[in-house]
């Protein structure tokens, strides 16, 4: 989207790359692509982009042929890259595109693959698939007794609704697994594996603002707990509304005195509102 808004001359290539890198901190996706790069083995997801330029196939549906990854993974990848188009609008629609020129080139795919932009791009993409297929996005729980931190005796009374409670989430049977999820929270109200099946659930069936308490009463019981922050700072928020540098950089000050991810996140959001790209350099000046 970014690689085809610069070929309109909508955007030019610096302020494409202001979006993408506000962009990259807004995800907790690609935070997590970030902080695992040291795992991925870069020279072979080059010879797989290498491979896919002289495929006609989507990216996806290559690394399926190719065996890289399952047709359950590229399904959920699909649903997060819908997640992340959405986002990206947002941001573009911030830098000053109306929203006919969002809508021309929302469903557009670059030809050009040998332009830089739109190479970065691809490579994240490939990360984020890679990533997905290890489960690096997000802990990989497990059902066992230990996994979830109970007795065996615990673990004996819960797994039957907990493997109820997965198989109808897989099945988008929306009821049954937040009933079962929920009984099952109600039971053991302080164990955080067990909470986050269940904020994951109330995500997968579009409920970030139930998933969003609920991981913050958590965290009351555990403050600082990695995972629970984690899940929270990938639910995504409504920016807080900045009208003024001024406000602006009171927002930021606070941010930096208290930083999380999510706060800068909104940071930056508030940024592309209040500093388009192509006033970039007259913003920081009044940041000065």
């Amino acid at each position: 989207m970014l690689y085809n808004a610069v070929q309109h001359q909508w955007l030019t290539e610096q302020q494409a790359g202001e979006i993408w890198r506000q962009y990259v901190p807004h995800q907790f996706l690609f935070a997590e692509i970030l902080t695992t790069l040291g795992h991925i083995n870069r020279s072979a997801i080059n010879v797989l982009l290498l491979r896919h330029e002289r495929s006609s196939l989507p990216l996806g549906k290559f690394l399926v042929t190719e065996g890289v990854i399952s047709q359950e993974t590229l399904d959920r990848v699909l649903t997060i890259q819908r997640e992340l188009q959405v986002s990206m609008q947002s941001l573009l629609l911030k830098a000053g595109l109306n929203t006919e020129q969002v809508a021309r080139f929302v469903n557009w795919s670059p030809k050009m693959k040998e332009n830089n932009l739109n190479r970065v791009i691809g490579w994240s993409g490939l990360l984020l698939t890679s990533l997905l297929s290890t489960s690096a996005l997000a802990d990989n729980i497990g059902t066992s007794a230990e996994e979830l931190g109970l007795s065996d005796y615990r673990h004996f009374v819960i797994y039957p609704r907990l493997d109820k409670a997965l198989k109808a989430q897989k099945n988008n049977d929306e009821a049954t697994a937040i009933r079962e999820f929920e009984y099952i929270h109600q039971q053991v109200p302080d164990n955080i594996p067990l909470t986050l099946y269940l904020a994951e659930a109330y995500r997968h069936f579009g409920h970030d603002d139930r998933a969003r308490l609920l991981l913050e009463d958590q965290l009351k019981r555990h403050p600082g707990d990695d995972r629970l922050e984690r899940s929270l700072a990938a639910i995504p928020v409504e920016v807080k509304s900045v009208t003024t540098v001024e406000e602006l950089l009171a927002q930021q000050k606070a941010c930096d005195a208290a930083p999380t991810l999510r706060c800068r996140s909104e940071v930056g959001s508030g940024f592309l509102s209040e500093c388009p790209a192509a006033g970039t350099i007259t913003c920081r000046q009044s940041a000065t």
